[in-house]
């Protein structure tokens, strides 16, 4: 894997934990949950064009998932949410 493919697959994990932080977000009813999903939705295509531009292996970036996109978002849940709201986006992050 070249340094262009590991910042493209580091793309990638962000685009996707993003995604996931916004379909778990507690305030998403309030944005409405139409809003939420198409935005996630958009966000996962963009990381599904950078994993084809790239020409990343789909099964490479996918086993690495799990790992570091629980890392991203780790590290951004504090940033993007409120004390309160953190703990609510990791409750409904454990349960899936």
């Amino acid at each position: 894997m070249t340094a262009d493919q590991r910042h493209a697959s580091d793309a990638v994990y962000v685009l996707k934990a993003i995604a996931r932080l916004i379909r778990n977000s507690p305030h998403k009813e309030d944005a409405g949950d139409e809003w939420a999903e198409l935005h996630a939705s958009y966000l996962e295509d963009i990381a599904g064009a950078v994993i084809r531009d790239a020409q990343l292996d789909p099964e490479q970036v996918a086993a690495g998932s799990s790992y570091v996109g629980n890392e991203w978002e780790g590290a951004l849940i504090p940033i993007l949410f409120g004390f309160d709201d953190q703990k609510a986006v990791v409750r409904k992050l454990l349960e899936k």
